[in-house]
């Protein structure tokens, strides 16, 4: 039995103004976020009615809403672009969204930005249907002033609007639509590899964490840049530099990777397409559940010049390795698996399908997660299944939380 590597936590490249994409929400319900002891006295605090509040949902509360003017987990030119957005929908005199009530119009305001393109991708989630006929006027007007406002035009890429009458506090629902409002409706972002220079992109005394580059082991054969085409609903890691760092890490603990990679969870590319351009694996079969990422993930295949290299389904992992007969027949010479699952880990039937396919084929499991807890569980079942756990990563990708992404190798 090989011995259990653990490895130091990497450090996120950057502490603070890290994330290329964030989630504001509108509300009625503000909160200053104080603690008051009274029980009585806080509650009257926290309820508070105002139909000027934008932010973020207080920490266990569904309806109340902590008002904020700047993110520090985003850059400034980010935090222009939601301080704009902000206050021309607030000036529009059109209601916020009432998650109590669910009366109201504006309900989610999500920025993206391309940290090494700097395009910025902008989706504005309202509820129509609560468009009184008498505001409707208002709404045009705010249309008209947001196409013509001058910092807008010149930052925005690309403006969505994702019409969402559903009373789940969701950015939009199965009966939703989402219309461009301007641009092409997604927006190109790059992972370049190797030591970065970004101590420019950004203001203030924050520098960029450089030692824990040095620090990562790398590969020669790393490509220069990925280039990705992301969509409103795309899944994309959330730190840009944090990510070409973790699979930086990846490919030099996954090692050699001569034949065919598996993906089951392979979103719009990011992971396998570093992989592949770095000359790791020769041909790729990637599953997705999200037919909007498997859109992006073949375009982003092609303006890679891999176009002819992958093979995807757009599935639930679980679904379409026990019922898809074309897809079972097509995964031969597996050298890589790869598994970045979302929090809730690996349904049981991914798990006992990998360990069918490892009796068949000695392939290497490469597993990132976001959620240790459901991770040790998982890896739990596969050391019963005859893998073995050789090395663990952890990599801070989230920093100023609790959460912390984590790279394990099974052999």
């Amino acid at each position: 039995m090989p011995e259990l590597n653990i490895l130091p936590i990497v450090g996120s490249p950057l502490e603070k103004w890290y994330r290329n994409k964030i989630e504001f929400s509108f509300g009625k319900y503000i909160t200053n976020g104080e603690q008051v002891k009274n029980g009585e006295a806080r509650e009257k605090q926290l309820n508070v009615l105002s139909d000027r509040s934008v932010g973020f949902h207080r920490q266990g509360e569904f309806s109340k809403i902590v008002d904020i003017t700047n993110c520090g987990l985003i850059s400034d030119q980010a935090n222009e672009v939601f301080a704009r957005v902000k206050w021309l929908c607030l000036a529009s005199g059109l209601p916020v969204y009432d998650q109590k009530t669910h009366q109201g119009f504006f309900r989610h305001l999500v920025i993206r930005e391309g940290f090494h393109t700097g395009q910025f991708l902008v989706n504005l989630s309202v509820s129509e249907e609560n468009l009184k006929t008498s505001k409707s006027g208002k709404w045009d007007q705010l249309l008209e002033v947001l196409k013509k406002d001058e910092l807008l035009k010149d930052k925005v890429t690309t403006f969505v609007i994702t019409y969402n009458n559903g009373l789940a506090d969701t950015i939009r629902n199965d009966k939703s639509e989402t219309k461009t409002f301007w641009g092409d409706g997604y927006m190109y972002e790059k992972l370049v590899f190797g030591k970065t220079e970004e101590t420019g992109r950004f203001n203030g005394d924050m520098e960029i964490n450089t030692q824990s580059f040095s620090q990562s082991p790398t590969n020669h054969q790393i490509p220069s840049e990925v280039s990705f085409r992301i969509s409103p609903f795309s899944f994309f890691q959330t730190n840009t530099l944090g990510a070409q760092q973790l699979f930086s890490l990846g490919m030099h603990i996954a090692g050699q990777v001569e034949w065919n990679i598996l993906d089951l969870y392979c979103w719009t590319g990011s992971i396998w397409l570093s992989f592949l351009k770095a000359g790791k694996g020769e041909q790729l079969i990637g599953i997705e559940i999200v037919e909007e990422a498997i859109t992006d993930a073949r375009y982003n295949a092609k303006i890679n010049g891999l176009e002819n290299q992958v093979l995807f389904v757009a599935n639930p992992a679980e679904k379409a390795l026990t019922s898809n007969d074309e897809l079972r027949a097509k995964i031969k010479n597996i050298w890589l698996v790869i598994v970045d699952p979302p929090r809730d880990g690996l349904h049981k039937n991914v798990i006992s399908f990998l360990a069918d396919l490892k009796k068949e084929q000695n392939f290497k499991l490469l597993y990132i997660s976001c959620n240790p807890v459901t991770m040790v569980r998982d890896i739990e079942l596969f050391a019963a299944q005859w893998f073995q756990i050789q090395t663990v990563q952890p990599v801070d990708m989230f920093p100023q939380t609790h959460h912390i992404e984590v790279i394990g190798l099974l052999i």
